[in-house]
């Protein structure tokens, strides 16, 4: 048999001639290059499944620390001391080709939401298992359909990580409400009453942040091209170097008001603080939503800088995490919308300043799987 050649030439219409090589083939050094730009490890397996050459150019990829784990308990004397910390991602599936199956339950097969794929937030439970949540807070989804896949193949799904997400749990499951967020390097962070702490995993005891100005204060906390970043209540935001000094990266938001609820969410690259608005009426009904002020990160200005339109993004707002979406990638026609719980899933049309349930919006409650008809609070 005639030995296959791995290179052949062909000539281009302007008398250059070109090597075209076989994915296979390529050097070692480019390989290397492409994997320096993984960091998920959903990216490195589908790179390491490409093909043989592919899955020797570089390692498995291995978990800087190891979840669940326990953290100590910040807060009064009681029956434990210890609590426990952990993770999930929110995903987004996409198929690569018309894969037919279990996930055609999601919606009608003709509908674009399909092909362009559905937003999934899993948490890992044991070798390669997984517990599904609900896509805006650190609770297990009640009812899974039966028709949920039991598994995943790579091959016929792309996928993007979208945000990791922690919380720390009591001893009977139930969540302590704190932001709390988990750098690579293993250092944890987290708001509890409105006073940043921090530790290393596996440390005994919590350290407060040195921040005389917003200690106290502290709403939101985000880990932002490979940084922390930080949020008080009056929309002053700082960054933490090596050592968890502040440095300041943009004074307080113009205009107030203060002592609205602050988010930090990236968004195509950049950073946006969410400020949401409110007013108090009744006893019975302590608050009364108005809306939302959207501000983008002017780093070279060191200011916030406020912003009409999200264009064609759809942010999204969750107890344990903030995350975004082109509403192109998810087979939507337009973007601009802020969606959250409130405590039902909401939608707010930055447009319009219209809020709406998202049960009333069947585009937008296909992109969630399992359906939003089994998601439940």
């Amino acid at each position: 048999m005639k030995k296959k050649e791995r290179k052949t030439t062909t000539k281009k219409k302007n008398g250059q001639v070109a090597s075209e090589v076989s994915w296979s083939d390529l050097p070692l050094e480019l390989l290397q290059l492409v994997a320096d730009n993984l960091a998920a490890e959903t990216e490195i397996s589908r790179f390491r499944s490409v093909c043989r050459s592919w899955r020797f150019s570089i390692p498995p990829f291995s978990k800087p620390f190891a979840l669940p784990t326990m953290v100590p308990y910040l807060g009064p004397i009681l029956n434990w001391n210890y609590l426990t910390l952990v993770g999930s991602t929110v995903y987004h599936l996409s198929p690569t080709a018309c894969v037919a199956g279990d996930w055609s339950i999601a919606s009608s097969s003709s509908s674009p939401s399909v092909s362009m794929g559905w937003i999934v937030k899993l948490r890992e439970v044991g070798d390669r298992k997984f517990t599904v949540l609900n896509p805006l807070s650190p609770l297990p989804i009640d009812f899974i359909p039966k028709s949920f896949p039991r598994g995943l193949n790579l091959l016929e799904f792309g996928i993007v990580e979208l945000a990791k997400c922690y919380s720390i749990q009591f001893p009977d499951g139930k969540s302590f409400s704190n932001r709390v967020i988990v750098s690579p390097t293993g250092i944890v962070m987290m708001i509890c009453n409105r006073v940043l702490w921090h530790q290393k995993l596996g440390a005994k005891d919590w350290d407060v942040i040195d921040d005389a100005v917003s200690q106290m204060s502290f709403e939101d906390i985000i880990f932002y091209k490979g940084k922390v970043c930080a949020v008080d209540e009056f929309g002053r935001a700082v960054e933490f170097d090596s050592s968890q000094n502040t440095i300041e990266i943009a004074p307080p938001i113009p205009g107030g008001p203060a002592g609205q609820r602050k988010y930090l969410v990236e968004s195509n690259g950049e950073l946006f603080l969410l400020e949401k608005y409110c007013s108090a009426i009744k006893m019975n009904n302590p608050y009364k939503l108005h809306g939302f002020r959207i501000f983008k990160l002017n780093q070279e200005e060191k200011l916030w800088v406020e912003a009409k339109s999200l264009d064609d993004w759809i942010i999204f707002l969750g107890e344990d995490t903030r995350y975004s979406l082109c509403a192109r990638n998810l087979g939507l026609c337009r973007g601009n919308l802020i969606i959250f719980e409130d405590p039902c899933f909401t939608v707010f049309d930055l447009e319009t300043a219209i809020f709406s349930h998202l049960a009333k919006h069947p585009n937008y409650t296909r992109m969630f799987y399992p359906p939003f008809t089994n998601l439940s609070k």
